[in-house]
């Protein structure tokens, strides 16, 4: 195989994981948005933070888990931690700190 198809190879693989990390990154800050708002508290600076990334199986098939965090408020003197895990592009779990 020439090198030249091993480096477009690699190059398709990095854009295609930019891409998704971006959707399951959308996915987790309108997710924990609305989250937040459910829960009357204010989701601070509109943004998560990737914490870990992993592959997990559901149905045969290799998909990421990835958990981010973010930060809330409750009376705007205190920044909270919450956290939300994102398989493939589904939402699994938003947690705020207790």
């Amino acid at each position: 195989m020439p090198t030249s198809l091993i480096v477009l190879a690699v190059l398709g693989l990095g854009v295609w994981f930019w891409f998704d990390s971006m959707q399951a990154r959308e996915q987790a800050v309108s997710g924990a948005r609305s989250y937040c708002r459910r829960h009357e508290v204010q989701f601070l600076d509109d943004t998560v933070a990737l914490g870990w990334l992993g592959l997990r199986r559901r149905g045969g098939m290799l998909q990421f888990l990835r958990v981010y965090s973010f930060e809330y408020t409750t009376f705007g003197d205190t920044r909270r931690h919450g956290v939300v895990a994102v398989f493939g592009r589904q939402l699994l779990q938003i947690r705020l700190e207790s």
